[in-house]
């Protein structure tokens, strides 16, 4: 991914900090369509790391630009694609477009190192970018889950078999 050129480094520091505030709300919409306890811990620890990530970029940019208001811009950098209404699509489909929206994340953070002229700032970027391409490898796992179990998220608890005990012949 390449960033345009036209984008000055608070303006990058503003989107990022819009990104992960529109994660944060992605997955706090697909919390509100879960039951399961062990995906909704998964889902807080998700919300937790994008409003950590909010904080670190708002310190970046007081750091950077003292004095100057941090302005979110109005939209996302997120592909239009990847811009949804929650309470429109099935859970399935948000933690499709979660997937989407980490792997843009890991890579706009990669691309966005450059607009950065010293080297703490970068090294944050570059940390952001793996902590995103770890929240995909995450979202992918339970995608994988939902696959295979589609119905998982609907109960608080699933049963896998797990703990049945034949006792016929």
């Amino acid at each position: 991914m390449k960033l345009s050129s036209r984008l000055k480094p608070h303006e990058v520091l503003a989107a990022a900090v819009k990104s992960e505030a529109d994660a944060a709300g992605l997955y706090a919409a697909i919390k509100e369509k879960v039951r399961s306890r062990l995906l909704l811990r998964k889902l807080d620890f998700l919300i937790f790391e994008e409003k950590k990530h909010r904080r670190i970029l708002e310190t970046l940019f007081g750091q950077h630009f003292p004095g100057q208001a941090l302005k979110l811009p109005a939209l996302s950098l997120l592909p239009a694609s990847l811009r949804v209404n929650p309470k429109t699509l099935t859970v399935p489909k948000l933690f499709r477009t979660a997937l989407k929206a980490e792997k843009f994340s890991e890579e706009f953070y990669l691309a966005a190192r450059a607009s950065m002229k010293d080297a703490a700032s970068r090294k944050i970027l570059e940390y952001l970018s793996r902590v995103e391409r770890s929240h995909y490898f995450l979202v992918q796992s339970e995608i994988d889950l939902l696959e295979r179990f589609p119905d998982s998220y609907k109960v608080e608890e699933a049963h896998l078999g797990e703990d049945l005990v034949h006792v016929g012949p």
